[in-house]
């Protein structure tokens, strides 16, 4: 079991890494005990749901189906990535589609209608029973990208920023939108996944750490320490 100021080392490294500057020792501003999170690991009994073959074969899927809207340029200020909410049941069947993050009608229209054509997942477990889920993709289409990168990353400095304040929830919102404007950034979603298991925010975490494990080794290696089942 990873130790809080392990994870908080993790966290550290991550932030880093991704922005390749390097940060002063930061203050530890929380007095949460080991003990405390190991607690809260051994009741976490919840995998997620998953994209049988994991998040490179969900890109080829959509790559393979997905037609760009000739015609229609999205919004910069709204990145270039339809968010998608869905419940995959306790068969495993995706259903019960709906943009949350609009770029355009015609790009929601066309985000819909893929992720309407998506094979069965692998059903989320508790307790090692199938049960149904809430779930999020990203739908990304590629436009203007160096633009999108560099709307990215200053958000993402700004979750840095955020972070060594001690402000978690203002971090998080940055997070959230630099997953926006490129969607295809493991890193963010690393980044993401270790601040919000620092916040026990487990459910979350394990969804990001999910989607990336197959492509990142430290992904990998939170996901069997806080989401695999004991």
């Amino acid at each position: 079991m990873l130790s809080l100021e392990r994870m908080r080392w993790y966290l550290l490294v991550f932030l880093a890494l991704s922005v390749s500057v390097s940060h002063a020792q930061l203050t530890n501003q929380k007095n949460q005990s080991k003990d405390s999170l190991v607690q809260k690991q051994s009741n976490l009994n919840f995998s997620p749901a998953t994209y049988k073959g994991g998040y490179s074969k969900f890109k080829r899927f959509v790559k393979k189906n997905m037609v760009k809207p000739a015609d229609s340029i999205p919004i910069n200020r709204f990145g270039n990535s339809v968010r998608i909410s869905f419940e995959v049941t306790k068969e495993g069947k995706p259903e019960k589609f709906k943009v949350v993050d609009s770029i355009g009608p015609k790009f929601d229209q066309e985000a819909l209608r893929v992720a309407r054509l998506m094979p069965d997942w692998q059903p989320a477990t508790e307790n090692g029973v199938p049960v149904a889920s809430q779930n999020y993709i990203y739908i990304y289409f590629k436009g203007t990208s160096a633009i999108y990168r560099q709307q990215a990353a200053l958000y993402f400095e700004e979750g840095i920023y955020a972070y060594e304040i001690g402000n978690n929830a203002e971090a998080m919102r940055y997070f959230n939108q630099a997953i926006r404007y490129e969607p295809e950034n493991l890193q963010y979603y690393l980044t993401r996944s270790a601040l919000m298991l620092e916040m026990e925010q487990f459910e979350g975490a394990c969804r990001d750490l999910n989607i990336i494990k197959n492509g990142h080794p430290e992904a990998l290696a939170l996901f069997e320490e806080f989401c695999q089942k004991q």
